[in-house]
């Protein structure tokens, strides 16, 4: 079929074609495309066929024309292709007749640069030979100017026109700068060594004009009457290092008469005499005020650069008498003269203020003035020879000790709380007013230091309080007995109490201390400043002081427990119904010996001490029962009877003892339960039916070992077996009181260690202002937050 014959596709009606539906398009577009099944959707049936042939012709019309536009489409890319070929090929062309033309300008361009410069060459060399003989035509005319110059300026310094020597020697300078370059050629050399010795000669005059100023005579007649003004600006003009050399040698010479009056060993040089030295300066500045403040700029600042003087001649003065004597020398003289010094340091500080630092060292670097220190030139060569009176300090506090501590001197106060707020549940106890006055003492020489010293000094110090809390221990610890054989007196029985109070009183007021050391002492001690092994040693003091008084209390029961013992209780045959003569024994030492304590400690100490005491009381009462060996039926009623009102007593006796002052239910618990222990004991002894160790065991109401229970059982009368003892060595009597004692010591170390520092942490909660302990005011004894009544018994244990 010829392509003209076939219709266009745009007349072609989509509705004409059956495979033109949406449908069919998707069906047309499937990725794996079945033809028959296509085929068979688009005649399903007979009838159908019928538009089979308009359907066939269709169809091969719309593929014709799908050819005819892909042949359009590969004649039009052709075509685009053969065009684009030639606009390369043409682009090309352009391109390299460019390059020709850039070729043929820079040729034309080197041709023309190499003209110019043959044109210019000889331009060049005129221009060079104009520069050099410009220079060296300036160059002679400086050379000239220099020579003059100096000449000018040798002249003008004889004639002491010093107002025109300052002028020429800027000249010179600025003239002679020029010529640094140039110091190879010989004559230049030469000419700038003249430059520079007639400048030192001109110094040197100067120099002894200004020194004819203090020797006065035919030399300052021989001077013009205004030469000061000039000779100062010439003086300026030389430069700062000039300057200051002229200061130095006329303040020096000033201070000539103070180094022939005070120069070691001469008799105005001790330290007595420091007064004197001050004096004298304060009179010579009078003196350069009236006779030299005209002659010298006030920008020189004579006045200071004397006083520093002074500072440095004074400082060699001392350190060469320390460095011989420091050793004789009263260490309250040589603290005294270091405040003297310190003071009049700060006198001239104020009296001469200078810039903040870092403005000060600007305005010395850019215009040659000096920083001026005074503060530290005479003070800080004490610092090396200030162990003397470190020592002297700490012979003064051990001296204070020992009066305080004296048996004749101590008394015993009590130790009241400032603000209290519930006085009946923290009580006051007793302590020995040593404490008060050492810390007083401690405080004094603590503030004496920081006068002068917060370095090493005020560390030292620190070091001797260190000392002095150790001596005050063992001081407290001799009054405590080594060993006790029989209950202590009353007056002992104060002294182990005020050793309580007193050690509480040190371990709380020991931090204070410690923080008003570092407040105060320079930054690298401050981590060093601790009291923590005084501590321990106070706590350990108050330990063992504890533990003395529980000793003393239960060897008063020893005669108590004797009587227990002596009763034949395997024969007991009395009737039940009253309480036992020991049982009385005991309710009697407890009142009379609990009644002082309760006095003497404050609260929480007494019931620490009811405590201690309780718990060493159970165990030995348990074990004076098992030394009764046999005991009856009717005997272990008796005895339960008496545990009964024993443990009656444990509770009633420390309440009464403290005026009504209520225990803690600790306390009261542990007695309880510690006392039903006894008590279930001698119901199994007191009831023959219970054999069985299961039944006992039941009783008992707690675990117990077949060797405890075989222990219980056999003190019953009606057994045959001894039950052992804990000590085989005899009755708890005075001949075995001692390792009692040391048992009731290694328990109270072990139960009580941490229950004491239990006891220090509550009791540190509860002081409410604590940081009105002392160090805040002027006198202390009332360190601590205390107020120290009067005597409540005189003369030391």
């Amino acid at each position: 079929m010829a392509m003209s014959s076939l219709p266009p596709m745009e007349d072609l009606d989509d509705d004409d074609l059956v495979f033109g539906t949406d449908k069919d398009q998707d069906l047309l577009d499937v990725d794996v495309f079945n033809p028959v099944e296509y085929i068979n959707k688009q005649f399903p049936n007979e009838a159908s066929l019928k538009g089979l042939d308009d359907f066939v012709q269709k169809l091969k019309a719309r593929k014709q024309q799908t050819d005819d536009e892909i042949r359009l489409a590969i004649r039009r890319q052709a075509a685009t292709g053969r065009r684009a070929r030639a606009d390369l090929d043409e682009a090309k062309g352009a391109v390299r007749e460019l390059f020709e033309r850039i070729r043929t300008i820079k040729s034309k361009a080197q041709q023309s640069e190499e003209l110019v410069k043959e044109v210019c060459a000889e331009i060049k060399e005129l221009d060079l030979a104009k520069r050099n003989l410009t220079l060296t035509i300036t160059t002679l005319k400086r050379l000239v100017m220099l020579v003059t110059a100096l000449e000018q300026l040798r002249a003008a310094g004889r004639a002491r026109n010093y107002e025109e020597a300052s002028k020429l020697l800027y000249a010179v300078e600025e003239l002679a700068g020029h010529f640094a370059d140039l110091r190879h050629i010989s004559r230049v050399q030469d000419l700038l060594e003249k430059k520079c010795a007639v400048l030192d000669d001109l110094k040197q005059q100067v120099l002894d004009d200004y020194r004819s100023l203090l020797s006065g005579g035919a030399e300052q007649a021989d001077l013009p009457e205004d030469w000061t003004v000039g000779a100062a600006h010439y003086v300026d003009a030389l430069g700062a290092k000039m300057r200051q050399e002229v200061v130095t040698r006329f303040c020096l010479g000033l201070l000539e008469e103070y180094k022939d009056i005070f120069q070691p060993p001469k008799e105005d040089s001790r330290l007595e005499m420091a007064d004197r030295r001050f004096a004298w300066l304060d009179r010579m500045l009078l003196k350069f005020e009236e006779r030299y403040s005209t002659i010298f700029p006030s920008s020189w600042k004579i006045p200071q650069a004397l006083c520093e003087h002074f500072c440095h001649i004074t400082r060699q003065h001392l350190v060469e008498l320390l460095s011989t004597s420091h050793h004789s020398i009263d260490p309250e003289l040589l603290v005294r003269t270091l405040r003297r010094s310190i003071d009049y340091e700060n006198k001239l500080a104020r009296k001469f203020p200078v810039e903040p630092a870092e403005e000060e060292e600007a305005a010395a670097a850019s215009s040659g003035d000096f920083v001026f220190r005074f503060k530290g030139i005479i003070s800080e060569c004490f610092d090396a020879y200030l162990s003397t009176w470190v020592q002297h300090e700490e012979r003064q506090l051990m001296e204070i000790l020992d009066r305080s501590t004296a048996s004749t001197s101590e008394r015993l106060t009590k130790n009241y709380e400032e603000d209290q707020e519930d006085e009946e549940e923290e009580g006051a106890g007793l302590l020995y007013s040593s404490a008060p006055s050492i810390f007083s003492a401690m405080k004094v020489t603590m503030t004496k230091c920081t006068e002068f010293s917060t370095r090493g000094t005020l560390f030292d110090i620190f070091k001797v309080f260190q000392k002095v809390m150790v001596q005050y221990v063992d001081k407290l610890k001799n009054r405590l007995p080594d060993k006790l054989t029989a209950p202590m007196e009353q007056q002992a029985t104060e002294a182990a109490c005020c050793v309580i109070g007193t050690s509480e009183y040190c371990d709380e007021t020991l931090p204070l201390l410690a923080e008003q050391l570092t407040n105060l002492i320079s930054e690298e001690y401050q981590e060093r400043i601790t009291f923590g092994q005084e501590q321990d040693l106070l706590g350990a003091l108050m330990r063992q002081a504890n533990q003395v008084l529980v000793q003393s209390v239960n060897c008063s029961l020893d005669e108590a427990f004797g009587k227990m013992k002596r009763t034949n209780w395997e024969s007991y045959s009395q009737d039940v119904g009253d309480h036992s003569i020991y049982v009385a024994e005991i309710s009697e030492q407890l009142a009379k010996y609990f009644a002082p304590i309760a006095v003497s400690l404050s609260k929480i100490h007494y019931r620490f001490f009811c405590d201690q005491f309780v718990q060493f009381f159970v165990k030995r009462y348990i074990e004076e029962i098992y030394r009764c060996r046999k005991i009856s039926e009717q005997g272990a009623q008796q005895l339960l009877l008496d545990t009964t009102l024993i443990k009656t007593t444990l509770l009633e006796t420390p309440v009464v003892a403290g005026n009504g002052g209520k225990m803690q239910t600790a306390y009261s618990n542990y007695v309880l339960r510690e006392m039903g222990r006894a008590e279930a004991m001698l119901k199994v002894l007191s009831s023959p039916d219970i054999a069985d160790p299961a039944q006992v065991v039941a009783m008992l109401g707690e675990e117990r070992s077949a060797a405890e229970i075989d222990r219980l059982l056999a003190l019953r009368a009606s057994s045959d077996v001894e039950p052992p003892l804990a000590h085989e060595d005899g009755a708890l009597g005075a001949s075995s009181i001692g390792s009692t004692m040391l048992n009731l010591g290694d328990s109270l170390n072990q139960k009580g260690l941490k229950a004491s520092e239990d006891l220090r942490k509550n009791f540190m909660d509860m002081k409410k202002n604590v940081h009105k302990l002392g160090f805040g005011g002027v006198n202390l004894p009332s360190f601590g937050g205390r107020k120290t009544g009067g005597a409540s018994s005189s003369g030391g244990p």
